[in-house]
């Protein structure tokens, strides 16, 4: 799966890190729908659904860093 996954959100200009919480699959094709991702640094009120096609999302940069502490 790819829950865990960390990748970049990008939020107004910025890219953002964060982590793949949550992956909603159609059940129909298989095919991932939209991701649930949780931001470094965020709080869990900042938690999202993203549609996974989204120009938002992009793999992390090589400075990626998990600083979640389990979140």
């Amino acid at each position: 799966t790819h829950t865990h996954t960390h990748t970049q959100v990008k939020w107004e200009t910025e890219w953002w890190q964060a982590k793949i919480k949550k992956v909603k699959v159609d059940k129909s094709t298989d095919k991932i729908e939209k991701v649930y991702v949780s931001y470094v640094g965020g709080t869990a009120d900042e938690d999202e659904w993203i549609a996974y096609s989204s120009k938002r999302l992009r793999p992390p940069t090589i400075g990626f860093t998990d600083t979640t502490s389990g979140r």
